[in-house]
């Protein structure tokens, strides 16, 4: 999906902030991660700038421990159109 949707006139940054992970037993865990978002589109002139907090379920298989469910919650959006400048700079 990402590969098809990032392509070279929209440009995306994902940042992963302060992991906290609980065992729940043996086989089982869970992990809260934050995230803050960047977006550019260079097509239409939009900007995207956002948080969220993911909610992750992890279990211990033989090959490891792999992730077993994901979600989020969004925390903000900022949507805004960019000026000419901004657009004439970016590389």
């Amino acid at each position: 999906f990402l590969s098809k949707s990032l392509t070279k006139r929209i440009k995306s940054s994902h940042l992963i902030h302060g992991g906290e992970i609980e065992i729940k037993d043996s086989t089982h865990a869970t992990g809260i991660w934050y995230l803050e978002d960047f977006l550019l589109h260079r097509t239409f002139l939009v900007k995207l700038h956002g948080t969220a907090v993911y909610s992750v379920g992890y279990t211990k298989t033989e090959q490891g421990w792999r992730i077993s469910r994901i979600g989020y919650k969004r925390g903000y959006h900022y949507l805004g159109l960019r000026g000419l400048l901004n657009c004439l700079t970016l590389r």
